[in-house]
């Protein structure tokens, strides 16, 4: 009698899953840092789609964004690091953008996204290059989320670069087109506070910033875009098209 062993036979299944393979087919492992790249037929726009904290190994929303965002091209990054994307992290990721993204993209054809660690990285990205930053929840100072996070503490004060928003100039603020939601959760808010102090220093700014009574730091954008998050970013892009527009 043969033996067919649960575990070897639920692997199998899991590595011949559609979307599994789709990963393994739209996974790179340069040039700057390994991610994936989904290629969507016509689309002229690119969408960077972060990790964060909680899923620094694996790459957030696939299934959510592949297919559902007709005029983006997907872009998966992570930082398995566990260090916001901060140092070497950042370099590799600016290399990344360097050779894949801009030869091929105008900035304002580019958009970073995600939340906490994933905001954190995704505004950074759009600060360095003019993209648009559409986040929720991002740490903006990462010694001030060090003083919320306590399990977090080793990673957040190892970074020794790209630790802080503020250091970017008014300029870099004033190039992004911004979206940014923000909980009710006390360390959300302040991350907030710190940021809006670099934005009051800006001369033309083009920003959404929303405030949710939601006192759950992780997964807000899931819970305000009330079913769909590839709706609701087509619907925040359309948001900061209308800002943007010349006047008439």
């Amino acid at each position: 009698m043969t033996t067919i062993d649960p575990h070897a036979e639920a692997a199998r299944s899991a590595l011949q899953h559609p979307q599994h393979r789709a990963q393994l087919a739209a996974r790179h492992d340069g040039p700057g840092c390994d991610h994936l790249w989904f290629e969507t037929p016509g689309a002229t726009r690119l969408m960077v789609v972060f990790s964060c904290a909680a899923s620094h190994h694996e790459h957030p929303e696939i299934a959510a964004f592949r297919g559902r965002l007709p005029d983006h091209h997907l872009l998966f990054v992570r930082n398995p690091d566990f260090n916001w994307y901060c140092d070497e992290a950042f370099d590799a990721l600016c290399h990344l953008v360097r050779e894949k993204v801009l030869p091929r993209f105008d900035p304002a054809q580019v958009s970073c996204h995600y939340g906490s660690m994933g905001g954190h990285g995704a505004l950074k990205l759009a600060l360095t290059f003019g993209f648009r930053a559409l986040v929720f929840n991002p740490q903006t100072d990462l010694d001030l989320w060090a003083t919320r996070r306590p399990a977090q503490r080793p990673q957040l004060w190892a970074a020794q670069r790209h630790a802080r928003l503020d250091a970017w100039p008014p300029a870099s603020f004033e190039r992004m087109p911004l979206y940014l939601a923000c909980g009710s959760d006390s360390a959300d808010r302040e991350a907030l506070s710190a940021l809006i102090e670099q934005l009051r220093r800006c001369t033309h700014l083009s920003a959404v910033i929303e405030k949710y009574p939601d006192p759950h730091h992780a997964g807000l954008m899931k819970r305000i875009s009330t079913g769909s998050i590839a709706r609701a970013l087509a619907a925040i892009d359309a948001r900061l098209d209308t800002l943007q527009a010349p006047a008439p």
